[in-house]
């Protein structure tokens, strides 16, 4: 991995906070605990002797464990944007909220739906952009998302079809990503972007097998820029499932032979191992002394660990056994 000679510089500071937060990141054994623990109560007991406590001492159904959740990233967001002087790093993970709510914003325009539910882990001022998409006011949107809202909007009238809005803007989140790694000009960094394409390229088009499609579908939702070209997966596309399995075991993603055979895809089953495989990358950072890739990792770690206690949580509330939660569990960072 290579960074430029400024590195010690612009992130010493940041990455000495990072190296001593690491120590409070959650282990296994505490969230087997929390895993088997009788009830709510205790569960919150349990997690009071980390710093979640006072965000989930009163969760006790899946709306306030969203809430709780949120309250914390947003904790975890500012102490990034407390430690490193570097915005695009901001950007970069609070992208996906903003994408989100552009897109949740345009189905209450064109769609009607009123169920969509808005982050406020982006930057932007939901209010403030919902009345630009209302009135169709798209070249007051900031630049970043003006592009593809036009393009999502003159696709979905084009077409009258909803995905559309969620297609276009997809592509537009990962190329931005991607955009923002290589303003870095960070290995590490670029690597995980084309790693996130790539997945979403791999479950878009076992998805695609699944519903049957077309391959003419596989053209217009591919993402570009993964390590996998869009041509070499259409040209998979035709071919039975063992074919598909024989050329992926020749990449770095020859997990997927575990998530499928010839009679049954398992999509949730890939999303199980996509994040196990994402998290094992994201854990190299972990031995860089300083860097981006450090902080990187903790941002990304203290992600999965949202993501783990809404997995245990959410099956706590649906009285699942301790087995099926525990095959329901992600890896860890430490």
């Amino acid at each position: 991995m290579f960074k430029t000679f400024t590195a010690p510089i612009k992130y010493g500071y940041a990455t000495g906070r990072v190296k001593i937060l690491e120590t409070r990141l959650l282990g296994k054994p505490r969230l087997e605990r929390v895993i088997a623990a009788k009830d709510l109560e205790e569960q919150r007991h349990i997690l009071a002797e980390t710093d979640y406590g006072p965000f989930f001492d009163e969760v006790t159904s899946e709306t306030e464990l969203e809430v709780a959740l949120h309250r914390y990233l947003s904790r975890v967001y500012a102490f990034l944007e407390e430690v490193t002087p570097d915005s695009h790093l901001n950007d970069f993970f609070r992208l996906k909220y903003d994408f989100h709510n552009v897109k949740s914003l345009l189905k209450i325009r064109y769609l009607e739906e009123i169920s969509e539910i808005f982050s406020g882990l982006g930057k932007f001022d939901v209010d403030e952009v919902e009345g630009l998409v209302m009135d169709e006011k798209f070249d007051e949107l900031p630049q970043v998302y003006r592009p593809a809202v036009k393009e999502a909007v003159a696709k979905f009238k084009e077409k009258k079809d909803p995905q559309q809005i969620d297609t276009v803007l997809d592509k537009c989140l990962f190329e931005e990503l991607y955009r923002l790694a290589l303003l870095q000009k960070n290995r590490f960094m670029s690597e995980l972007v084309q790693i996130l394409i790539d997945l979403a390229n791999l479950k878009i088009f076992l998805r695609a097998k699944k519903l049957k499609k077309e391959e003419l579908f596989l053209w217009e939702v591919l993402i570009d820029k993964g390590s996998i070209e869009k041509d070499t997966l259409i040209s998979w596309f035709d071919q039975p499932l063992t074919h598909f399995y024989a050329q992926i075991e020749k990449t770095p993603y020859h997990f997927l032979k575990e998530t499928a055979n010839a009679e049954k895809i398992d999509l949730t089953y890939f999303d199980k191992l996509a994040d196990n495989f994402y998290l094992n990358f994201i854990k190299r950072a972990r031995y860089e002394t300083v860097g981006i890739e450090p902080i990187l990792g903790y941002i990304l770690a203290k992600e999965n660990e949202a993501k783990v206690l809404r997995i245990i949580f959410k099956a706590k509330f649906l009285a699942l056994p301790v087995p099926e939660i525990e095959a329901r569990m992600r890896e860890l960072y430490v």
